[in-house]
């Protein structure tokens, strides 16, 4: 369940940390459903910067986190007391 609206940008950021993901990878590590509505949002932390993305041999959409995502995520996490409890951080 997401509290706040930085919540769910922070689990995603912290998810693409790991590496290049398709969108239904990170719908079921983060939780967040339907996939149709991670497209949309992943799409949207592209737009502002956050993730970079490309297409694998099959032309499917693979992201990860950005330099300026990981600064965003460094910031997230210093200003929402609420992810000090959930043991986020960043690598």
């Amino acid at each position: 369940m997401i509290r706040t609206k930085n919540e769910l940008k922070i689990r995603v950021l912290n998810v693409l940390q790991r590496g290049w993901l398709d969108p239904s990878t990170i719908s079921v590590q983060v939780g967040f459903f339907p996939v149709r509505a991670v497209y949309s949002y992943l799409l949207r932390l592209h737009r502002w910067g956050l993730l970079e993305r490309q297409r694998d041999v099959r032309g499917l959409l693979r992201y990860r986190i950005s330099k300026r995502g990981m600064d965003r995520l460094e910031w997230l996490l210093a200003h929402e007391p609420y992810q000090k409890s959930k043991g986020l951080m960043v690598r």
